[in-house]
């Protein structure tokens, strides 16, 4: 290895930090989402209403989780598949559509916002996903 490179690259900046909250259905999203929502970070304006399951609400987006349902459905999935999302469907560039689809969303929800929260249990299948929308709209997600 040449020891003259230079490792100091600059890291890239962007303009834009999307909170992604991330864990499977029942283990307290919800309320993690709730509370940074309550700190001043915008959700979505379409969110998932409250139901008998979740009295205190959900905070997820009603728009991303029906594209999230039809992009898995698309990869022969869903939410509760095992099995480790098909990179490959990714590569072949079928989420192409998908990822259009998310990024106008969050453009409709949060337009310039330079911070905002996503909240969805099915993000944690989707991460490759998600990383190539937010690098269209220069954000960075923190998890």
């Amino acid at each position: 290895m040449d020891s003259k490179k230079n490792h100091s690259r600059k890291p890239t900046k962007t303009d834009r930090k999307a909170i992604l909250v991330l864990g499977m259905h029942r283990s307290g999203t919800s309320t993690v989402a709730r509370i940074i929502n309550l700190h001043g970070v915008p959700l979505s304006s379409n969110l998932e209403p409250a139901n008998d399951y979740n009295e205190k609400g959900y905070w997820e987006s009603q728009d991303i989780m029906a594209i999230h349902d039809r992009l898995l459905t698309a990869a022969n999935s869903s939410w509760k598949d095992c099995n480790v999302f098909p990179q490959s469907w990714v590569k072949s560039g079928q989420d192409k559509i998908f990822c259009t689809e998310l990024a106008d969303v969050l453009l409709k929800d949060f337009g310039k916002s330079p911070l905002f929260l996503v909240k969805d249990p099915r993000i944690c299948r989707l991460m490759p996903i998600w990383v190539k929308v937010l690098k269209t709209l220069n954000a960075e997600p923190a998890i």
